[in-house]
């Protein structure tokens, strides 16, 4: 009997031990997969936005050039023509529209580098009136060299920030605040808005903080949000630079 006993007592922790094994191998092969599937994510985020770029390149070097020429061409013709005429307005409006389409995908304004970029974002929001915004970008930064895939999503980050700020939370005073800390590039927007719940903005509905989230995680940073309601609202993000 009390082999029995012992015999048992080996089998129950042996089947134990069994199942912890079998546990950590899946929960390895879930973290495994869990990574690969991050590696690709990224790659085709990567890939979109290098993509994105040589098609706003190529509709600014390539298309708008003949367009330029084709607009000059007709401009020589007989200005009383209505065909002429009407010829010119249409490629002018088509000339607009590639222009618009090449800034929806890479903004022009990143050609003077990111901060310049965010700087003007600033002054056509002060301008156009109804909210305030004030940038402090040290110039001890402003060397710092990035990717333009990197560049085009901070810059795409902050103006989803920034329209989320004025469209929803009625803010009227905005400030973005940037350092270098180490490796990582920090940016502190901060608004005098409405605010809002932050422990429920993973249920938010809404795809605007859902873009925010995702470019800062592609770029391997961290996305603090601090708001609270009638308090306004502070956003801290770090990305390694």
């Amino acid at each position: 009997m009390a082999i029995l006993v012992a015999f048992a007592a080996i089998g129950g922790l042996s089947f134990s031990y069994y199942k912890r094994q079998k546990l950590k191998q899946q929960h390895r092969l879930q973290a495994e997969i869990y990574k690969q599937q991050e590696i690709a994510t990224k790659a085709v985020f990567d890939g979109e936005q290098q993509e994105r770029i040589r098609i706003a390149r190529d509709l600014h070097d390539s298309i708008g050039q003949m367009l330029s020429v084709v607009k000059m061409n007709v401009s020589t013709m007989d200005t009383n023509n209505s065909v002429a005429a009407h010829t010119q307005q249409l490629v002018d409006k088509t000339i607009e529209e590639v222009r618009n389409i090449s800034h929806n995908l890479i903004p022009e304004e990143l050609n003077f580098g990111l901060f310049n970029a965010l700087e003007d974002i600033a002054n056509k929001i002060n301008e156009a009136g109804g909210a305030t915004i004030t940038t402090n970008i040290p110039e001890s930064i402003r060397p710092l060299q990035l990717s333009r895939q990197n560049e085009l999503s901070i810059y795409r980050i902050v103006q989803e920030v920034l329209n989320n700020m004025i469209k929803h939370a009625n803010a009227t005073l905005i400030t973005l605040d940037m350092e270098r800390i180490g490796n990582n590039l920090n940016l502190v927007i901060k608004d005098n808005g409405k605010g809002f719940d932050a422990a429920a903005i993973n249920e938010s509905k809404g795809i605007g903080w859902k873009n925010i989230s995702a470019r800062v995680h592609l770029l391997n940073g961290d996305l603090n949000v601090r708001s609270e309601r009638l308090s306004g609202t502070t956003i801290e993000i770090s990305i390694p630079a």
